[in-house]
């Protein structure tokens, strides 16, 4: 059982997962946010914590974690929390999760820190993202500049020479007359003034960017608020962006869009595949998504009471069929939950689940036969 704590990053709205999952050739790894520090570990075939468990960072939240190039190993980072800042710190963990001395990659105010910092890897690098930066850590550990995207990113993948961003912004002002009688706009659409005068209202939308390249942002705008935040992943053929469609505060549909091109992306978005629903919440939460190569296994929070959420799931197929999953519906507040593939048809999910004052990491497995097992 590990006790409850409140970081002043979560207060932020930082929209991340509670536990960050990666696997290496020797199997898989949990990190997750355990009395202001980040606590990492092994886990066994059967999801339970195996070896040590190490601990890093101090007012710590936020982990993420990936495997290193070479295999063996990971690259870990995470969030802490100052009387003055938030700083974004990074450490190489070796095969027995050993770290190297921990170093900041970068320090922001609170009020800049919108978004959590990421850890992906390729090939040949490990790529950090944190707000509107992104770094390439080399296989032999060193860190090029900061490269700015103006994208701050919700989400990330590296599985090509530069990664790729997701993220969801306010969108646009839209300027309009009130409907009233005697108030129109001069000139047709609205061109700055109302005639005669009268109030002018604005109209606040949401927009879904994606990064495909350094310098290239799309956007897709679209006429509703929303602090929630997409999630994008990719098997090596295709690409999948899952997001919340429709007003935060009424609720809405869980979609992906899937497309293998840039230039498919708006098409991509404006008529999206359905997964699931979600209900009215608030807060930049955002679900996840994992690949076997195959298939995608998409999760995320489901209000249903006011501060009470269960866990729910989609397994889309190469084909677009879609298998609903309800990963946790109790009395508790399950929330904000990850998944990795740990094998083919397989996969492993981490959520927190909060009761009082008591927090638990649970973790659970699904698999393609829609057998499923819970353990803490």
């Amino acid at each position: 059982m590990l006790l409850l704590t409140v970081s002043l990053l979560s207060a932020l709205n930082i929209a991340s997962p509670s536990a960050a999952l990666a696997r290496d050739d020797r199997g898989v790894v949990i990190a997750w946010e355990q009395e202001r520090t980040i606590a990492v570990a092994r886990l066994d075939g059967h999801g339970e914590v195996a070896g040590p468990v190490r601990a890093l960072g101090d007012h710590a939240s936020s982990p993420s974690i990936a495997q290193w190039p070479s295999g063996s190993g990971f690259t870990i980072a995470w969030m802490e929390e100052s009387s003055s800042d938030v700083r974004v710190m990074y450490s190489r963990l070796d095969g027995e999760l050993k770290p190297e001395t921990p170093k900041q990659l970068a320090s922001m105010t609170y009020a800049a820190a919108v978004s959590p910092v990421l850890v992906r890897s390729s090939a040949a690098s490990t790529w950090l993202a944190a707000n509107n930066l992104v770094w390439q850590l080399r296989a032999d550990g060193t860190l090029d500049r900061p490269m700015l995207t103006g994208v701050p990113a919700s989400d990330m993948i590296a599985n090509e020479p530069f990664p790729r961003l997701v993220a969801a912004t306010k969108g646009f002002d839209s300027p309009g007359c009130l409907e009233a009688p005697g108030c129109r706009a001069v000139g047709g659409p609205f061109n700055g003034y109302c005639f005669p005068v009268c109030q002018i209202s604005v109209e606040t939308g949401y927009a879904l960017k994606f990064m495909a390249d350094f310098a290239t942002v799309s956007a897709v705008p679209f006429h509703f608020e929303s602090e929630a935040q997409p999630a994008i992943q990719s098997n090596g053929r295709d690409i999948v962006i899952a997001w919340l469609q429709g007003a935060q505060l009424s609720g809405g549909f869980v979609v992906i869009d899937r497309f293998s091109d840039l230039r498919d992306f708006d098409a991509a978005t404006r008529q999206p595949e359905l997964l699931g629903t979600f209900q009215p919440d608030i807060g930049r939460v955002r679900p996840d998504i994992a690949t076997d190569g195959t298939h995608y296994l998409i999760v995320w929070q489901y209000a249903t009471t006011l501060g009470n959420h269960d866990i729910r799931a989609a397994l889309f197929g190469p084909t677009g069929h879609v298998t609903p999953y309800t990963i946790a519906a109790t009395d508790a507040d399950e929330r904000r939950p990850s998944v990795i593939a740990v094998r083919s048809g397989s996969f492993l999910i981490a959520y927190e689940k909060i009761r009082g004052t008591d927090r638990q990491i649970i973790r659970q497995f699904v698999t393609l036969d829609g057998r499923a097992r819970a353990m803490r």
